[in-house]
């Protein structure tokens, strides 16, 4: 079970990484805090989709990148484009403790 739940950890942190690279490359220089931002999102995915489910890292990874993007594009709610993850987060949780697709432990 641990090496599922890495790997669905790992899977959304590569899945969110590539997809930003590309878009935030040319405008930010490479700094000490340019890993904050993935590794809280890939947290938030992996939370959504449920630990240890690899369909779940990859739907969560939708999720997020759709919320971020929606976040993003309309200019009022730009700085809050983070916070919108969080609540989606939280929205999950509530409704289902382990996450969209995790699993009941045995």
């Amino acid at each position: 079970m641990i090496e599922v739940a890495t790997f669905s950890y790992s899977n959304a942190g590569v899945h969110r990484g590539g997809g930003a690279v590309p878009g935030r490359a040319p405008f930010f220089a490479l700094g000490s805090s340019i890993d904050t931002d993935v590794l809280v999102l890939a947290f938030a995915i992996s939370v959504i989709g449920g630990l240890g489910s690899i369909v779940g890292s990859g739907v969560g990874a939708l999720i997020v990148g759709m919320v971020v993007s929606f976040g993003l594009v309309i200019p009022a709610t730009n700085p809050f484009a983070l916070a919108f993850v969080f609540i989606i987060m939280t929205a999950v949780l509530i409704v289902r403790p382990r996450g969209l697709f995790g699993r009941p432990e045995l």
